[in-house]
């Protein structure tokens, strides 16, 4: 059964494995920057614009930054393949609840949520994503925390489509299915 194959555990330590996300801070902020500068010495890049201008600009990396694009692509499509068995399944073990919305009403983070999945709202999201990584600060560690902490990351460096496929699990996870 493919249902059986799906396990969100490894789909976050895929995640994180592949973006250097660790957890020795409690700071969503300096997570950030480390997973960022542990990126930039893997890859050999300054990633101070999208993961993919620096492609673009720059042909002697382009190569690193594809292998880096290409295993990443491998953990949005298990995200992917998750979010819909859930969806097909009607079985989520994650609640929104459970960490009380990040202290905003659960239909404002349903909608901040839906903005990150749509690529024509996704522009809307400025004032979204320093209020989310805020409040994630405020959270304990658990898997919605590490989920958010990926989303943010991917914000961060660019890369739209992994950001929705993560946005997408979490609006699951603020519905009742």
């Amino acid at each position: 059964m493919i249902y059986d194959l799906s396990n969100l555990q490894d789909i976050l330590l895929s995640f994180e494995n592949i973006l250097r996300i660790e957890y020795s801070e409690n700071d969503i902020s300096r997570i950030m920057r480390s997973a960022k500068h542990k990126l930039e010495n893997a890859y050999q890049v300054k990633l101070d614009k999208t993961v993919y201008e620096i492609q673009a600009q720059n042909q002697l990396v382009s190569d690193n930054i594809q292998v880096f694009i290409e295993q990443l692509f491998e953990a949005v499509k298990s995200m992917t393949a998750f979010t819909h068995i859930v969806m097909f399944t009607k079985v989520n073990k994650l609640s929104l609840a459970d960490v009380n919305y990040l202290g905003f009403t659960a239909e404002t983070l349903r909608a901040a949520l839906k903005y990150l999945q749509d690529k024509q709202l996704y522009e809307k999201r400025h004032s979204v994503i320093p209020a989310i990584r805020n409040a994630v600060n405020n959270i304990e560690m658990s898997q919605l925390k590490r989920l958010f902490v990926i989303m943010l990351v991917l914000e961060d460096l660019g890369l739209k489509e992994g950001v929705s496929a993560v946005a997408q699990y979490l609006y699951i996870c603020g519905l009742e299915l």
